[in-house]
């Protein structure tokens, strides 16, 4: 009886913090097509899509698989990342 009560108490809170993960994903996407949208037309359209599948599912409820509808953006499009140089340490 204490693995079932130990199993549905994980399964609620792992379910609320799926929740949570979408409205951040939502939101690093915008961010990223603000500052660095794709050049690519059709690349922009599939982003776009996802973004949008990715809200309906959040708000139906279904957080797991907005999450990965939502991860999926990366793979058709990820903005290269420059890397700042580093400092020279000083003696």
């Amino acid at each position: 009886m204490a693995r079932l009560a130990l199993f549905l108490a994980t399964a609620l809170l792992s379910t609320s913090l799926w929740a949570m993960h979408c409205p951040a994903d939502m939101a690093r996407i915008d961010e990223l097509l603000k500052t660095n949208p794709p050049s690519d037309a059709a690349v922009l359209a599939q982003v776009q899509q996802l973004r949008a599948e990715g809200e309906a599912l959040h708000k139906a409820g279904n957080h797991g698989q907005s999450v990965k509808v939502l991860a999926r953006h990366s793979s058709c499009w990820v903005p290269a990342v420059r890397k700042q140089p580093r400092a020279a340490s000083q003696a």
